[in-house]
């Protein structure tokens, strides 16, 4: 198994500017860097490629979904009065 420290990320939120029909939006970037290594043994870019292609889909596939319900309570939140948010409606 590969230790924490073979691979570091970070995820990126970039605001996007409105293009001629479109709202803003927000770009989404992972920024990986890998240490291929394992126990100080270099590892193949194959294998290391394969290891990635596994489980990015799916953190991406969540991390969007968990925006999409965030931008969805919040839109419905914009459409609520201030004074009724605050009664706890």
């Amino acid at each position: 198994m590969c230790s924490a420290q073979a691979f570091k990320g970070r995820w990126l939120l970039e605001a996007q500017p409105a293009q001629e029909d479109q709202c803003e939006s927000t770009l989404l970037r992972y920024e990986i860097q890998v240490v291929p290594q394992l126990n100080g043994v270099p590892l193949p870019r194959a294998l290391l490629t394969y290891l990635l292609e596994q489980g990015l889909p799916a953190n991406l596939s969540a991390v969007a979904a968990h925006a999409e319900r965030i931008a969805q309570v919040r839109a419905h939140l914009a459409c609520v009065p201030a004074n009724a948010r605050s009664r706890g409606s």
